[in-house]
């Protein structure tokens, strides 16, 4: 039921209700006070016709007696009767036409020596009658009743029911009308409202409600509307919410696509760019060391070759500034020194720069270009901090892909190189074997052959035979030690690392006259096999580069052991390696023998330093770790 109708069914209901209570509370009172006055005037005549009728009583003049209570029982309608009962108990004059009723008497017989009047209220097939008694004389025993009719009181009561019933008819209708005003009042805005919530409900949240009044309903209205200024509000950051986090989620699909780095963040961009409708961005990598930009790796809205002057360290720029001081902070306000601010003949609102950061380390920055009247609070400056972390772990994971693969590539060559070694050093075992070994031991087989043939015919020329013989045994031995030696020296296993450094540097240097310092410090124990044979052959080709490509006149080689770790350090005063980087770092421009040396470092989880300066020399440091720290060996290593 709607509200208006309850209200005029709840109002007429009262009304009514009211009337009725108090029709009935009219009626008790009225009743009560006309029976109270009715009482009081049947009293008074009964008093008075008892005082008429004293002395004809006593004399015995019933005639006198009669004749006056027939002029009383005429004095109105509401008079029904009047009887006397005389002092002998005996007497009886009454108005009765057809006797007095037999039950009568016994109902209204006065109490006996009681002069108090009385009233009893009597139900006859003529109505209610009430009936006063009281005695003629006092102290004689003599009943005066008249009986008086209720008629008079209920016909007073059903006119002012009447009356009452009139006005609360009236009461009600007047209340019904006022109700129905009042529920459309009330009614009419909160209908409004409602329709108005309905239309929201649909999302249409321009609505407001037109009511001015300023009773509780305009305070009901101007809180509405301002919830619905809220609501819009908040729905507003809810949408730039809900698009930051688009942003986001397609940033991650797009991250996750694979390691294209150009694409992923074209794409990346692209989307933060829509999502948060700005005009457009761009995206610069650094290079090593971050001293300046090293290129534009993607950039929406406007050309990359537009890009000009961005962190050159001749110009005043913030983005440089902040990069180099290292306070990349929020910064929400458009940049005004950014050399690419005034473009096109108009000034553009540029932010930055935010920084891609993955493992501590800044590999780029993201610039944005704000829209005409497009403001970037601090919520979506985070958003744009968090999309340059992602794209910092997906610049670092493709930049991590690539070097992967060179790794690969690198490691691939140098598994070839060593192939090729290998056949190599076979060809050069089986030549030597073939060209020396095999040939003194044929002319040892042929000298022997004819040895045996002269001992008894020529004993002396077979004894000469057989020293001839012997040196060429000797020699022969002296060759397949040195290819064994060549493949795997034997002091290293019987002497130590230092001995063996030291004769393969004498072996393979010495002829060319390079001066040769072999030092050592700390060393108290033979180091782990693995580590020996690793240093040994780090060495090993940094001594065959010096052969070959120095033109060095010195060599220092320096073995050093520390509490959890061994350091072998080989420098030269030659040439240089040009193309050598420092720390290890661009393996693809390194030559193999360095990658190799590196390569062997890290398996047992150490590492190679290369510096070299061209014409000043090379330095190749290298750090092994030891497992458990020195262990007391009491054999010297020197």
């Amino acid at each position: 039921m709607r509200l208006g109708k309850r209200i005029v069914l709840a109002t007429g209901s009262l009304v009514v209700m009211i009337g009725f209570v108090t029709m009935g509370m009219m009626q008790a009172i009225v009743t009560q006070a006309l029976g109270q006055e009715l009482d009081q005037k049947g009293l008074t005549a009964a008093r008075v016709l008892a005082n008429d009728l004293a002395n004809p009583l006593l004399d015995g003049e019933d005639l006198v007696v009669q004749r006056n209570l027939n002029r009383f029982s005429q004095e109105g309608p509401s008079v029904i009767y009047a009887y006397v009962i005389g002092p002998d108990r005996q007497r009886l004059v009454h108005t009765f036409a057809d006797g007095v009723p037999s039950t009568l008497y016994a109902e209204t017989a006065l109490q006996q020596k009681s002069a108090a009047p009385q009233v009893r209220l009597l139900l006859t097939e003529q109505g209610r009658i009430r009936d006063y008694g009281v005695r003629v004389l006092d102290g004689l025993d003599a009943e005066l009743h008249i009986g008086l009719a209720e008629q008079g009181i209920l016909a007073t009561n059903r006119r002012v029911m009447s009356l009452i019933f009139g006005m609360t008819a009236a009461g009600v209708s007047m209340a019904v009308l006022l109700a129905w005003v009042l529920g459309r009042y009330v009614a009419r805005p909160l209908e409004y409202l409602t329709a108005t919530a309905e239309e929201i409900g649909e999302g249409r949240l321009e609505k407001e409600i037109p009511i001015e009044s300023t009773d509780e309903v305009g305070d009901l209205a101007d809180s509405f509307n301002r919830m619905l200024a809220r609501l819009r509000e908040a729905m507003g950051r809810e949408q730039k919410r809900n698009r930051e986090l688009t942003a986001l989620n397609a940033v991650s699909k797009v991250v996750s696509l694979g390691d294209d780095l150009p694409q992923v963040l074209t794409q990346s961009l692209q989307e933060v760019v829509e999502a948060l409708g700005l005009r457009g961005g761009w995206i610069m990598l650094l290079n090593e060391g971050q001293s300046q930009a090293g290129e534009v790796a993607a950039a929406v809205g406007l050309d990359p070759s537009e890009i000009t002057g961005c962190l050159r360290a001749e110009g005043p720029c913030s983005c440089w500034s902040a990069i180099q001081s290292g306070d990349v902070q929020a910064r929400t306000g458009p940049l005004t020194d950014c050399p690419m601010a005034p473009h096109d003949g108009e000034r553009m609102r540029i932010v930055g720069p935010i920084p891609l950061v993955a493992g501590g380390k800044m590999l780029g920055f993201l610039n944005v270009i704000l829209a005409p009247d497009h403001p970037l609070d601090d919520q979506a400056y985070e958003m744009l901090r968090g999309i340059g972390r992602q794209l910092g772990v997906a610049l670092e994971q493709a930049l991590l892909w690539l070097k992967l693969r060179e790794r690969e590539q690198r490691v691939s060559q140098l598994l070839q190189k060593v192939i090729d070694a290998q056949e190599e050093e076979r060809k050069r075992i089986a030549r030597e074997l073939h060209d020396e070994t095999s040939q003194s031991m044929a002319t040892l087989a042929v000298g022997l052959k004819a040895a045996a043939s002269l001992v008894h015919r020529d004993p002396n020329r077979a004894e000469s035979m057989l020293e001839s013989l012997k040196e060429t045994t000797t020699h022969t031995l002296h060759e397949i030690h040195n290819i064994v030696y060549d493949l795997r020296p034997t002091l290293l296993d019987d002497r130590g690392l230092v001995p063996a450094l030291h004769w393969c540097a004498t072996q393979r240097l010495g002829p060319q006259g390079v001066a040769i310092d072999v030092g050592q410090g700390g060393i108290r124990q033979r180091l782990p096999p693995e580590v020996e044979t690793t240093l040994f052959r780090i060495a090993q080709e940094a001594i065959n580069n010096v052969a070959k490509h120095a033109d060095a006149q010195t060599i220092r080689i320096h073995v050093q052991t520390e509490e959890r770790s061994v350091r072998l350090s080989v420098a030269d005063d030659g040439r240089g390696i040009p193309l050598a980087a420092e720390n290890g770092e661009q393996s693809d421009k390194r030559p193999l023998g360095l990658v190799g040396m590196a390569e062997r470092a890290k398996l047992l989880g150490g590492q190679c330093r290369v510096n070299s300066v061209p014409g000043e020399g090379t330095r190749i440091d290298v750090t092994i770790p030891l497992e458990g720290g020195r262990a007391h060996d009491p054999h010297l290593a020197g």
